[in-house]
């Protein structure tokens, strides 16, 4: 009797199959050819989690192992780029541009052991550590910047930046027992790196989210209540409502004090069905709350997983064997807390800039290493939240309401975002500083924030989505006290009002 279900079912896959194919052919084999691609390249990476720090300090074991290989041969190593060791920018922090970016590097073996000591304060190289770090490039609108100041310093077991974490864990049906317990397994092991002062946060999901353990920086307590053996339950429903048990976090998290950085570690296996906040407003959430989302895919997941990991700063994991689970949570966690911090002031440029390093290896050959990354300075973003405010220095003639040419420019950017983000509309704002009696400041805003309406226009955006107001002298940044001052009052302001 099994074997003839077996077969009925067979049979009527291959019909569905069939009809699938009849009524949208291009459609399904594309989306049939997409998902073969996507699980042939899981299968075929190369994976490598960073287990530990400072293994390879000073690169010496690495030196006497290539050095002992006869075989090894530097001029074709350059050329191919087939080098042992692997160079990369995991993070690059930009919240104090224009003034500075911080660039995150890791620098590790094909073993997933951590090169240290090429940076201050642990240097241990030859020579001087700005023989190793030799270039800095940042890219915005076609044009490259040389960086020819920067600085470099190796972060190890960071204790200086607190963190409160949360694991938010994915227990649905279609993860099974055997799976979630070895799922928790992993996460318990991560629990016992945590450092003293961090703060730990659990939720476990399905078709509602329940929080295991609130946020707590006591081991005792999350060490202990976090039991590994609790595989797949029906108290927290059937489905998968991963945006609700985030939505839960970010609203746990406005209780944790702002001197802790706030991290999500997010694991699920599929998308979400049940939620009622999208994901759109989670990341306007969390880009508002700088809360930062690591999210690791297991399977063939939804590619909004990604997603929330690319627009709030975190990084993807993507795993396909539950082998993974223990290192891709501790690589996480590691490399938070141990890299090298590369820091310098970058073009004002409101786009989006890719950065590039070079690391040079004097003991080997003077082999280069090359790792680049993008951060995105765009005056208009489609994950910020209505009533966000972006300010320009748009340079205006004393008393006129004609752009000047230098200021086109960023205009040209603004326009740029919009058609960008083809549903936002912005509000324009001019500002004057306090010279002039009240009327004619007020005048004078209104026809400078006109002519950057007009500027738009002119550049291709729909004039539906303008608006503009101006408020004279009466709404000024700093006190109208000196030339400088009065220059940053003489302010243009782009509000999102819808997005």
């Amino acid at each position: 009797m099994n074997n003839i279900y077996g077969v009925i079912s067979k049979v009527s896959a291959l019909i569905l199959i069939a009809m699938l194919l009849q009524a949208c052919p291009e459609h399904f084999v594309k989306s049939i050819e997409q998902q073969s691609k996507r699980i042939e390249e899981l299968r075929n990476r190369k994976v490598i989690y960073k287990t530990g720090s400072s293994s390879l300090t000073g690169m010496s074991d690495l030196e006497k192992m290539l050095a002992a290989d006869s075989t090894v041969n530097y001029d074709s190593l350059k050329k191919v780029r087939a080098f042992p060791l692997k160079f990369e920018i995991a993070k690059i922090e930009s919240d104090d541009f224009p003034k500075k970016v911080s660039v995150r590097a890791l620098i590790y073996d094909t073993n997933g052991r951590y090169v240290s000591g090429l940076a201050p304060p642990y240097f241990v190289g030859n020579g001087n550590y700005q023989d190793y770090w030799v270039l800095v490039r940042d890219s915005c609108s076609g044009t490259t910047k040389h960086i020819n100041k920067f600085e470099v310093e190796e972060i190890r077991n960071n204790s200086n930046i607190p963190y409160a974490v949360s694991f938010i864990l994915d227990h649905s049906s279609s993860m099974g027992n055997t799976r979630i317990v070895k799922l928790r397994e992993a996460v318990k092991h991560v629990l016992y790196a945590i450092k003293p002062n961090d703060m730990v946060n659990i939720v476990k999901f399905a078709g509602k989210s329940f929080t295991e353990v609130a946020f707590t920086d006591d081991k005792e307590i999350y060490r202990k209540s976090f039991i590994t053996d609790k595989g797949f339950n029906d108290n927290i429903g059937s489905g998968t409502a991963m945006y609700a048990a985030i939505e839960n976090v970010i609203r746990q998290m406005d209780s944790v004090s702002d001197e802790y950085k706030k991290v999500i570690i997010l694991f699920s296996d599929g998308g979400d069905n049940m939620s009622k906040i999208t994901m759109d407003s989670l990341l306007r959430e969390c880009r508002k709350r700088k809360i930062e989302i690591y999210s690791i895919a297991y399977g063939y997941t939804d590619d909004n997983i990604r997603k929330l990991a690319e627009h709030s700063g975190g990084r993807f994991y993507p795993l396909i064997s539950s082998k993974e689970f223990p290192f891709a949570f501790k690589d996480i966690y590691v490399t938070l807390n141990n890299y090298y911090k590369v820091s310098y002031t970058p073009d004002e440029c409101y786009g989006k800039h890719h950065a590039e390093l070079i690391l040079r290896l004097p003991q080997l050959k003077n082999i280069e290493l090359e790792a680049t990354g993008i951060y995105d300075k765009s005056i208009l973003n489609m994950y910020d939240n209505v009533g966000t405010v972006y300010l320009m220095n748009i340079e205006f003639d004393f008393g006129q309401s004609d752009i000047k040419p230098e200021s086109k420019e960023q205009i040209s950017l603004i326009a740029e975002s919009l058609k960008s983000n083809p549903e936002m509309k912005v509000r324009i704002i001019g500002h004057t500083d306090d010279v002039g009696n009240d009327e004619f400041n007020l005048n004078l805003s209104i026809k400078r924030a006109l002519s950057v309406k007009n500027e738009l226009i002119e550049l291709g955006i729909d004039a539906n989505r303008l608006e503009h107001i101006g408020y004279g002298k009466t709404k000024p940044l700093v006190p109208n006290d000196n030339d400088d001052n009065r220059r940053r009052n003489r302010r243009t302001e782009f509000e999102i009002i819808s997005n």
